[in-house]
């Protein structure tokens, strides 16, 4: 009896859902349609393995621009620079020479070098 009950709620369910693409939807890519309804609301309708999905068509929310949130490390060996990277699994590290720095290196390796002179300088300038 309760299989019966529920069996005819499903079938009530997906009969009264939308099965199909309004007509007037343009076809905007593959298996992809846009329409808008009378009211003005935009909807997009995306034909999938397990039927039609429709979802209301918003505007895409823009992501922050990425920060220089990230803690690097730089350290002068001489004719090499060692950069330690805090990364979520842990700290990544690597050395390059100088001379084969690449431009992404070459700012972290100046940065730090301005972040060391302005240090020092409010150092000097306390005492």
């Amino acid at each position: 009896m309760k299989k019966t009950i529920t069996l005819m709620f499903v079938a009530v369910a997906l009969l009264s859902a939308e099965n199909s693409i309004p007509e007037g939807a343009s076809q905007t890519g593959p298996n992809l349609y846009r329409y808008t309804d009378k009211s003005g609301s935009s909807w997009l309708y995306v034909r999938t393995p397990f039927g039609i999905s429709k979802r209301e068509d918003k505007p895409a929310v823009p992501r922050p621009a990425a920060t220089e949130t990230q803690e690097v490390t730089v350290t002068d060996l001489g004719d090499a620079v060692r950069f330690d990277l805090k990364i979520p699994f842990g700290v990544s590290t690597w050395i390059t020479k100088k001379n084969e720095l690449t431009d992404g290196e070459k700012a972290m390796f100046l940065g730090q070098q301005l972040k060391n002179q302005t240090a020092a300088g409010t150092v000097e300038g306390k005492q």
